[in-house]
């Protein structure tokens, strides 16, 4: 009986499993800083600050036609005539 108790392994505590199974695990590899071609870099960055505001433009270009083509049933050369604006502006905004 006394040999029983002598070769019974005792708990380890958490604290020792984790931290042998963090230097078991494999290192990640590190990311270089210079993954992409700078070029690259600098496309992807004007392309993403540049393509907001182009895409503002085109859904205030599709919006405009759908308004005032396909709704109002005008011709599409209108769209970017001063006068069309002006005189819409002056019907939503006369006293009256």
């Amino acid at each position: 009986m006394t040999q029983e108790h002598e070769q019974a392994p005792s708990p380890k505590p958490s604290k020792a499993r984790s931290t042998t199974s963090k230097t078991a695990a494999k290192p990640r590899a590190k990311k270089s800083k210079h993954a992409s071609p700078r070029w690259v870099t600098i496309t992807r960055r004007v392309l993403t600050y540049a393509g907001i505001p182009l895409l503002f433009l085109v859904c205030l270009y599709v919006g405009l036609y759908i308004g005032y083509v396909k709704l109002g049933e005008q011709p599409a050369s209108e769209i970017w005539d001063w006068s069309t604006w002006r005189h819409m502006y002056d019907l939503v905004f006369a006293e009256g």
